[in-house]
């Protein structure tokens, strides 16, 4: 005897073994965003120096050319920031010559974490009346950015080390750490020196045996930043007074 089955029943029993319709796959959320920790804060440009005093002009990266540097040597990126690797060793020089001027800028190192256990030997400097030819190092005034001198006046390359009147007090009490951004701020009139740290004097010299010449940063084995360098010419004659203590 042959049965039929319901065409009701067939269709039920295909619509069961044919598999259900899947969903396209969703996009996978993106990673969440990594904490970024103090220490790299550290190393990104702050909005907190950016102001350009009148009559200041900016020292930017292409005023100056490099003596004894590799291609990487000196680089600049977001905001002007002129960067060192350090190495190896040698400086910028501006493009043309100061004699009486007001210098600032803030500079900050990036230590390596063998550089990091004796932080006081991070080493730069701004260089001062720079005279040719040049060399490492060339004939010239220093203001020192070496973190456990910093701001104090020396001489290069044979120069007469001018007499300085220095502040060891003044320095302990406002230098930042050198991974830390330190403000600078040299005034040269007339061969005599005046370096201010983060906004105090810490050291003045008296007049040197050489007046003008070329402004340089150096490259002294670490990776240091500078920002928002800039210069005004001054007139010669007396040097600005002194902040009353």
């Amino acid at each position: 005897m042959r049965t039929t089955i319901p065409g009701f029943l067939v269709l039920a029993a295909l619509a069961g073994c044919t598999p259900a319709p899947q969903e396209p796959p969703k996009a996978a959320s993106p990673p969440a965003p990594l904490p970024v920790s103090e220490s790299v804060k550290s190393h990104l440009p702050s909005q907190a120096g950016e102001v350009l005093e009148a009559d200041f002009q900016p020292l930017l990266l292409e005023q100056f050319t490099p003596f004894q540097g590799e291609s990487g040597t000196w680089t600049t990126g977001e905001r002007g920031v002129i960067q060192t690797s350090g190495i190896p060793k040698g400086y910028l020089h501006s493009n043309q010559p100061y004699e009486n001027f007001t210098l600032r800028g803030d500079f900050q190192f990036v230590l390596t974490e063998e550089q990091a256990k004796n932080p006081a030997k991070a080493n730069t400097g701004f260089m001062l009346a720079i005279q040719e030819p040049h060399k490492v190092w060339p004939r010239s005034l220093e203001v020192q950015g070496r973190w456990d001198n910093m701001g104090s006046i020396n001489s290069n390359g044979g120069l007469p080390a001018p007499v300085t009147h220095d502040d060891p007090a003044v320095r302990e009490r406002v230098r930042r750490p050198a991974t830390d951004w330190n403000s600078i701020e040299i005034v040269m009139k007339d061969g005599a020196i005046t370096s201010r740290l983060n906004g105090e004097v810490v050291c003045t010299s008296e007049p040197a045996e050489e007046t003008q010449g070329f402004i340089g940063l150096q490259a002294e084995g670490f990776v240091v930043r500078f920002r928002n360098l800039r210069i005004r010419t001054e007139p010669a004659g007396e040097r600005p007074p002194l902040p009353a203590p």
